[in-house]
């Protein structure tokens, strides 16, 4: 989606009784004639939605969150279309997609899908322009059993006017929702933090992003930097591994869940963006993206995790590393006897590791960043609660909301 200079370009989807229709709204056009409504294939139904109003200030989301929520320019106006649930009752299959480029869900009945969809320009421009993909709803629910798979290249921002539950599967992991794609042809991996190529027969570099890249082996493939920091502002997602030949890890997506009451994350929900494992032949594994979560309340008894992928084996007789994970363990590098990969950060560990032995395994990615804001500073951590990295690195951390 295109952005437009003069303003946000909204998306408002209204329920139809056949095909759902697609309206473009620019600001600064309103005295011109709409244009006829666009067949749209899915997306979200929003019949109350309204556009952004000309002007506004940072009360227009204070007045609607009681805050004003990160990486979101504060002069963005809140549409409220309904609820926006995924389950077994709203959607055709319960592995379904949210299209974060396009701004469509694939695998709902768009009739009960509401929401609207906004490509904006983050508010922190210290990187420069930085884009994600703001969807605006009044509650957000991914129930039991649902898998919610993020496609398209931009971080995913939600935020619900009214309390967010997941229950069950938000993935952003592998390379989409502005994690670093994969890199291929012995080179650099893609990202801030992207893995240094294997060069003169080594394994290459794992990515970094909150902890460092793990070395390949015989240390000539660099781990990748640290970048970023513990707020998630600007919103950032994980970075590639280096490449020795075969794909490289893609790096984890950003998530990012807002709520004017609560949010809350129930066993067995999970919240993953972990990086993706390096290919056979040495190629390393990719960071874990970034997950922040801010509401008054925020409950966790589920799993938040983004965890880096491990590496791969170093020759043609070898296998892929491990995706991250959906715990705190530890994405496993592949176990070539002769050439094995590194191993992925997870739990305390924050930098991807370097391959124990050989000469041509690929390293492990680093762990991405969790980051929770409440009111108070404090989120409730239930006992089946499982966050990785660990919140007594530096990698999980909490802060409190509108600072």
């Amino acid at each position: 989606m295109s952005m437009n200079r003069r303003g946000p370009l909204l998306i408002v989807f209204a329920a139809a009784a056949t095909l759902p229709s697609c309206t473009l709204v620019t600001p600064g056009t309103e005295g011109s004639d709409p244009p006829p409504p666009a067949a749209s294939d899915n997306g979200g139904s929003s019949s109350g939605a309204t556009q952004p109003a000309q002007g506004a200030s940072a009360s227009v989301q204070n007045g609607m969150l009681g805050f004003t929520a990160s990486n979101v320019p504060a002069a963005t106006s809140f549409p409220v279309p309904g609820d926006w649930v995924f389950s077994s009752q709203t959607c055709s299959s319960t592995n379904v997609q949210i299209d974060t480029a396009k701004g469509t869900v694939n695998g709902c009945d768009p009739t009960m899908q509401a929401f609207s969809y906004t490509a904006i320009t983050q508010s922190d421009t210290s990187l420069g322009s930085l884009p994600a993909a703001l969807f605006v709803t009044n509650k957000f629910t991914i129930e039991t059993g649902m898998t919610v798979t993020v496609v398209g290249n931009l971080p995913l921002i939600v935020v619900a006017l009214d309390d967010a539950n997941i229950s069950g599967l938000l993935d952003a992991s592998r390379g989409v929702g502005g994690g670093g794609i994969s890199s291929r042809g012995n080179q650099k991996g893609n990202g801030q933090g992207g893995g240094g190529a294997a060069t003169g027969g080594s394994g290459a570099g794992g990515a970094g992003f909150c902890g460092m890249g793990g070395d390949g082996a015989s240390n000539t493939g660099s781990g990748g930097r640290s970048y970023g920091n513990a707020s998630n502002i600007p919103f950032l997602g994980g970075s590639a591994g280096g490449s020795a030949g075969q794909y490289s890890g893609a790096g984890g997506g950003a998530v990012q869940i807002v709520s004017a009451t609560s949010v809350e994350v129930t066993a067995p929900g999970v919240v993953h963006v972990g990086g993706a494992g390096g290919n056979w032949g040495g190629s390393a594994g990719g960071s874990g993206g970034a997950i922040l979560l801010e509401a008054p309340l925020i409950s966790i008894a589920g799993t938040l995790a983004a965890n880096g992928g491990g590496g791969g084996g170093g020759d043609g007789f070898c296998n892929n590393g491990q995706d991250g994970q959906q715990s705190a363990m530890p994405a496993a590098g592949d176990k070539c006897k002769a050439n094995p990969g590194g191993t992925g950060a997870a739990g305390l560990s924050i930098d991807g590791s370097t391959p124990a032995s050989g000469m041509l395994g690929g390293a492990g990615g680093a762990a991405g960043r969790i980051r929770l804001n409440t009111t108070g500073g404090a989120a409730t951590i239930g006992s089946t609660a499982v966050i990785s990295p660990a919140p007594s690195t530096t990698c999980a951390t909490q802060g409190m909301i509108g600072q």
